[in-house]
């Protein structure tokens, strides 16, 4: 699918892919391309399909490269399937410093967002050209990255909170492990698009406006940022996972020392019974008149005595 917005007279309107021979600034937007756009918008920015296919694979890495006439921006944003993970995202910035032609594969919300924004904010960003646009995008970008791992920290508040359950032990493992795997993608996602930003600070795409290009610093800083909450996130559930590996050893402990101790206590017991339950005439007192109740009060002092014992030690 496909959209255009451009600014026309001071205001934004709907436009078409005749507005991008105009001088004005234009933003087209693909999502969830067809091979037909997907060859569409290769042909604007000056690549063949299968390359331009290439940047949008799930594996592309954050690069910043220049054609004849765009400045390309790949980078990756968050995306929730079944869970969260990152996908590349194509900006490309035209020779003319008017038009920008991004791509997803995905319909994103970070770019949706922009487009509704208030009337005169979106005149003021397209007012100021294509590389004006390109930091709100890479900046809604970024902003969603606080946002998701905003929801993971109070996943990691509920597993900390229920880590002393003994209950769900699987579960609790499972979830450890499936945000460590996500912060693990977010970090490599994230590094990549610290160094995009850093390049396109110090002028390295040939075609961006050199004036606009002191807004980076401050995205590459919270790009910065957000590496340095990832890894302590990922630092914070090792510990966790430290803890809770703790907690179910000292939970197996526990049930040990009590089988134990009851093993202890049922063994006295049914060592005088088996005793006076062999298959022999000469045993001392058994058939004296008092000789059951005798063995009998044997076995009750020993177990209330072995009771005693395992439950002053904190067995029982």
């Amino acid at each position: 699918m496909r959209n255009v917005l451009t600014i026309d007279q001071g205001k934004i309107r709907d436009g078409t892919l005749d507005d991008l021979k105009r001088r004005t600034c234009t933003w087209v937007h693909y999502w969830e391309p067809t091979p037909e756009e997907l060859t569409d918008a290769a042909s604007h920015i000056g690549l063949d399909a299968e390359e331009f296919q290439e940047l949008l694979s799930p594996t592309q890495r954050p690069t910043l490269r220049d054609t004849t006439t765009f400045s390309i921006v790949v980078i990756r944003s968050p995306r929730k399937d079944k869970e969260f993970l990152t996908k590349p995202i194509i900006l490309a910035v035209s020779k003319a410093k008017n038009d920008l032609i991004s791509v997803t594969p995905y319909h994103s919300r970070s770019i949706e967002h922009i487009r509704t924004l208030p009337e005169a904010r979106r005149t003021t960003i397209f007012s100021e050209g294509a590389t004006a646009l390109l930091f709100t995008i890479l900046d809604e970008i970024t902003a969603s990255y606080f946002s998701v791992l905003e929801r993971m920290d109070d996943e990691i508040d509920r597993v900390e909170r229920n880590i002393r359950s003994t209950n769900g032990e699987s579960r609790t493992m499972e979830t450890i492990y499936r945000l460590k795997k996500t912060l693990i993608y977010f970090h490599k996602a994230l590094v990549g698009n610290r160094e995009v930003v850093g390049g396109i600070e110090k002028a390295y795409a040939q075609f961006l406006d050199p004036r606009l290009l002191s807004k980076f610093r401050t995205l590459h800083d919270q790009i910065v940022q957000l590496v340095e909450l990832d890894a302590t996130y990922r630092d914070i559930l090792t510990s966790t996972l430290e803890v809770h590996l703790s907690v179910i050893s000292n939970a197996v402990n526990i049930t040990m020392k009590r089988v134990t101790s009851w093993g202890a206590i049922i063994l006295i017991p049914s060592l005088i019974a088996s005793i006076f339950g062999m298959n022999f005439d000469l045993i001392p007192i058994a058939h004296a008149r008092w000789g059951f109740y005798g063995a009998l009060a044997v076995m009750i002092a020993a177990t209330a005595l072995l009771y005693w014992y395992f439950k002053r030690k904190d067995w029982l």
